[in-house]
């Protein structure tokens, strides 16, 4: 049986979309486009992002990679995006992550 994540990416343009500043408590990620805009999940220590259901945030979504992205805590509780050598790319406030 072949699997249901390993359909190739699709390719989209960029674009940027104005972010609501976040509220307090802990860090969410919070989809802005796509097939559930709105969504949002918690931020743990380590979390990966994509169409894999191994990921920590799933996504099906065509423009998101099986393996996308990785968002770690750092110690001094800051966190760091890394792209996960995903096709259309990681992007932080219009800027293209090169990591």
């Amino acid at each position: 049986m072949s699997d249901p994540y390993d359909a190739t990416t699709a390719q989209f343009p960029a674009f940027r979309t104005p972010v609501p500043p976040a509220p307090e408590g802990r860090p969410k990620l919070v989809v802005l486009r796509g097939g559930s805009p709105g969504s949002s999940f918690e931020l743990t220590r380590l979390t990966t992002i994509g169409r894999s259901s191994e990921c920590e945030i799933h996504i099906q979504e065509s423009s998101i990679s099986r393996w996308h992205a990785r968002i770690s805590e750092r110690a001094d509780g800051r966190f760091e995006v890394e792209d996960l050598q995903s096709r259309n790319g990681v992007w932080v406030d219009g800027h293209k992550v090169e990591r």
